[in-house]
């Protein structure tokens, strides 16, 4: 039996096709153990929107520890790297302009991600489930703002970065921006905030 799963993304700002895509069609569709999410087990390509503009899903079981997301794409797709265990290292470059929720969520040996895009806001779980983590380069010079801020500061902080070891995890960003992330919301809850 063929299982039809179908997405309509929601990229802000119109960067992204606004078209009705197919992620797959596949019958070895199998749940993640993370979440109750599906992911197609043979997939071995990143998959694409028809226009390339957004990143829809990394496959889970490819030996490649590190990935810099193409050029073209302006936004990554919600759950597009959940759960890809293998990953080290991620390069997002800054023509991307949106990341959607849990982007990341559950990929446990990711160690560095690279943050040039530009982003205003934090995604809802981001990072949550990267608890190797050691760095985070982000370009922006204005601190992005934590998504689901509640008064709660560690809450809101964990909603997006899980159980990340503030102790020893290194953020860097912009050399003139290292005080604003330091008194920012969330931010200034790293203990090592460092030029890049």
């Amino acid at each position: 039996m063929l299982l039809p799963f179908f997405a309509l993304l929601s990229c802000k700002d119109n960067t992204a096709s606004n078209d009705r895509v197919v992620v797959t069609t596949s019958d070895e569709v199998e749940m993640d153990s993370l979440s109750p999410y599906w992911y197609d087990k043979n997939q071995r390509e990143v998959t694409f929107s028809e226009s390339g503009d957004t990143l829809l899903r990394y496959p889970h079981d490819v030996e490649v520890d590190e990935y810099t997301v193409p050029a073209s794409v302006k936004c990554i797709y919600d759950r597009a790297f959940q759960g890809c265990r293998n990953l080290k290292k991620v390069v997002v470059p800054e023509t991307v302009r949106h990341i959607e929720m849990a982007a990341f969520n559950g990929c446990e040996d990711l160690r560095q991600v690279f943050l040039y895009a530009r982003l205003d806001t934090m995604p809802y779980r981001l990072l949550n489930g990267c608890d190797n983590l050691r760095e985070i380069y982000i370009a922006s010079e204005v601190p992005p703002v934590v998504e689901e801020y509640e008064e709660d500061e560690m809450y809101s902080f964990r909603i997006v970065f899980g159980n990340a070891d503030l102790d020893s995890l290194v953020l860097y960003v912009p050399r003139d921006a290292i005080q604003k992330y330091k008194k920012a919301y969330g931010w200034r809850m790293f203990k090592n905030i460092v030029s890049s």
